[in-house]
């Protein structure tokens, strides 16, 4: 099995989450963010993780690569009860908040160095891609990274908060794939210096991290 993907990606951090879970060997590929190549390749567009499975089916989809893990290896299991629904609602509840990634993106090129630095043409291409498509410069948003945070993104955290607090996750004291995509897309706040993250979703993360036995962070 090989992952092709990008360390910093909270999409990617889902599967390598799950894979960890699982106890699952596989080779990670990691790609340049400007290498539209190797997707097309394999016969997808620029969008990772892709996972090759090793018997001729490759898929790029997270969610979809997560159900495919399960499905061929069930124990230990992750897909418990009715995990479907809060899978979708920890899928978007990060990621679709407004200026989520607004707030993130300039800290990925920072935070993760071995990623950027070992591709510095894909570290160019990060910046003026994402620059462009949030019409500001990374330098503006870094600057507006508390504004950003306290006004778009800690309201839209509240209900997240009052699930992790009551609860040791999603589905209550039983873990499941849920809590593998909801700790990914909300590590990236840990690396975003100068704000209040509550202190509740630190620990719901690092509580996911120690029961996948797998950090994050660099």
């Amino acid at each position: 099995m090989i992952l092709y993907h990008y360390p910093h990606c909270p999409f990617c951090q889902r599967v390598r989450l799950f894979l960890a879970f699982k106890g699952i060997a596989y080779k990670s590929v990691p790609l340049s963010y400007d290498d539209e190549e190797t997707p097309k390749k394999l016969g997808f567009p620029k969008m990772l993780p892709i996972m090759d499975f090793g018997d001729g089916k490759i898929m790029n989809e997270s969610l979809d690569i997560l159900r495919e893990i399960e499905q061929r290896q069930p124990f230990p299991i992750g897909f418990i009860g009715p995990v479907e629904g809060k899978l979708q609602w920890a899928s978007m509840a990060a990621v679709n908040i407004p200026d989520y990634f607004s707030l993130l993106l300039p800290w990925y090129l920072y935070h993760y160095q071995s990623e950027f630095k070992k591709f510095p043409k894909g570290a160019d291409y990060f910046k003026t891609s994402k620059e462009r498509s949030k019409g500001r410069s990374f330098t503006q948003l870094k600057a507006q990274r508390v504004e950003i945070f306290n006004t778009a993104v800690l309201p839209h955290l509240e209900p997240i908060i009052d699930l992790v607090e009551d609860a040791y996750f999603i589905m209550g004291p039983t873990f499941s794939v849920a809590d593998c995509v909801l700790a990914a897309d909300l590590s990236g706040l840990r690396i975003v210096p100068d704000i209040a993250l509550p202190v509740e979703i630190k620990h719901y993360i690092e509580r996911v991290e120690q029961h996948c036995r797998l950090r994050l962070l660099e």
